[in-house]
């Protein structure tokens, strides 16, 4: 069983990565957009589109491994605490039935 203070050394170093792969998310949308832009050009535009293709495949590349291996270490995490799917599913029925609640409650 995992201790508290592991636990937080988890959500710290969740938090890390998550921040990791929302720079390198926002880093391929604009490289995409770069890339659209510059399609079809000639002379230094060309050069761009090539640089921004390149890039936003890099980003997506880093984005994508950093989040796999975070899923991976939050699987060995939920086994560890015998947390089943069925568990997390209903978990998030609730928040979103509790949000909605809420919601209506506004309006």
């Amino acid at each position: 069983m995992m201790t508290i203070e592991e636990l937080r050394d988890f959500s710290e170093k969740t938090e890390r990565i998550k921040r990791r792969v929302d720079y390198h998310t926002n880093q391929a949308v604009n490289f995409k957009r770069l890339y659209e832009l510059t399609r079809n050009r000639k002379g230094i535009y060309r050069l761009l589109n090539t640089f921004a293709k390149k890039r936003n495949l890099y980003h997506c590349q880093q984005g994508t491994g950093l989040a796999i291996s975070q899923m991976k270490s939050m699987n060995e995490v939920f086994k560890e605490f015998d947390v089943t799917k069925e568990d997390i599913k209903k978990y998030a029925e609730e928040i979103i039935d509790n949000a909605y609640a809420s919601i209506m409650k506004e309006s």
